[in-house]
This record gives C-alpha cells, sequence and structure tokens, in this order.
C-alpha cells in the first residue's frame, strides 16, 4: 500500500496528542514520502447552545478559528522544526465527525493519534479515539505515550 496523505489530529489543550503522534507520523511520511495533515478541533457543542449561540458572532468564530491556527503552528513547529510537507488545518464542530469528514476529504490513508486516559463522559458515550477508530475509512495507528 503507498501512503499518500496522513492525517494527524491534535488537541492543542493536551501536549500528550501532539508530541509523539506528530513526529511518528513525519518520520514515517518520510519513509513512505507521504504529507502530513496536521489537524485541531475546537469543540462547539458549548457555542451551539441557544443561550451562548444568540451573543456568539462570525467575528468572535473568526477569531477562535485564528487563535487556534497560531497555536497549532507554535505546536507543529515545537515539535517538527522542519514543516515543509506539513498542512495545518483548523476545523470547528464537533471533534470526531471533523476528524473523520477530514480524512474522507483529503483521502487518508492513515490516521495517526493519541490515546488518552478515559474520562468520565467516555464511559459513557465514548472517547474521540474509539469514534474515530470504528468509524475511519483508513487505518488508525494508535501512539501511547
Amino acid at each position: 500500500m503507498t501512503l499518500r496523505n496522513i492525517l494527524v489530529p491534535v488537541d492543542l489543550d493536551d501536549e500528550s496528542t501532539s508530541d509523539k503522534p506528530l513526529s511518528t507520523a513525519v518520520e514515517y511520511a518520510g519513509w513512505a514520502g507521504a504529507k502530513v495533515h496536521v489537524m485541531t478541533v475546537v469543540p462547539t457543542e458549548m457555542l451551539r447552545m441557544s443561550v451562548v449561540a444568540q451573543i456568539i458572532t462570525e467575528d468572535l468564530e473568526e477569531k477562535i478559528r485564528n487563535e487556534a491556527k497560531q497555536r497549532l503552528a507554535t505546536a507543529i513547529k515545537n515539535t517538527v522544526p522542519d514543516d515543509r510537507n506539513i498542512q495545518q488545518i483548523v476545523h470547528l464542530g464537533k471533534i470526531h465527525d471533523e476528524i473523520l469528514e477530514t480524512a474522507r476529504d483529503i483521502e487518508a490513508d492513515l490516521i495517526v493519534m493519541a490515546a488518552h486516559k478515559p474520562k468520565f463522559g467516555d464511559f459513557l458515550t465514548g472517547s474521540t479515539t474509539e469514534q474515530v477508530i470504528h468509524k475511519a475509512p483508513c487505518s488508525v495507528w494508535i501512539v501511547r505515550e
């Protein structure tokens, strides 16, 4: 199988989801000649609540997106000094849905992501990692710390 596109979803609020998966994906992409797409998703569940939605403007969403872009660029630079073959992607939405949609859009051959210790809510709804594993259109490589 030829690898062309590797997707690396990261949580900017949890460094353990970016450092090792990103460096692993970049190293693997170097061997395979693949492009690395690093993405983060700003969760919008709270922004969509009716009370909050009334005060959220498009301008605020754009500011949130721009801040996430800057934080993502910093996270990439801190992990991979030479980012010439890395595409940055920032989405707002439901995390696992955005990861899966992006994987389809870029025709990902592989998703490299971290697993984290489950939180209480994960036991009820399943973790993002679990959702991606079960629904991904390609192979998923889980990198543990």
